[in-house]
């Protein structure tokens, strides 16, 4: 799982959670999006692969109840705070979305 801060402590994890950790997918897709340079969604695309993968093995339902870190969730909502399996899921989604999209940037065959 990703760190919530870079850079890291001497600790193999700092902690993680949902939404902040999700930067590690959201980070590499934008600086491709922006920059068009692919080199960055290379050089991260087994991490990323690793850290969807984690999240799939503790939730087969495809619902992010279980092991989604710190719930810093959605404490600035005005109906009063999202419950975090909610936010998690979403976080997740959006994730595989941008990974699937990053397998059909231009020179790669990710498919």
């Amino acid at each position: 799982m990703y760190g919530i801060f870079a850079p890291g402590t001497d600790t193999p994890n700092p902690g993680f959670g949902a939404g902040w950790s999700d930067a590690g997918v959201i980070i590499p897709w934008t600086a491709w999006l922006q920059s068009g340079d692919t080199r960055v969604v290379e050089q991260n695309w087994d991490a990323m692969e690793k850290y969807l993968a984690a999240i799939q093995a503790a939730n087969p339902s495809y619902l992010w109840r279980t092991g989604y870190g710190i719930p810093f969730g959605d404490w600035l909502s005005p109906e009063g705070p999202t419950l975090e399996p909610l936010v998690a899921s979403s976080y997740w989604a959006y994730d595989v979305t941008l990974m699937q999209q990053n397998g059909a940037c231009p020179g790669q065959d990710r498919r």
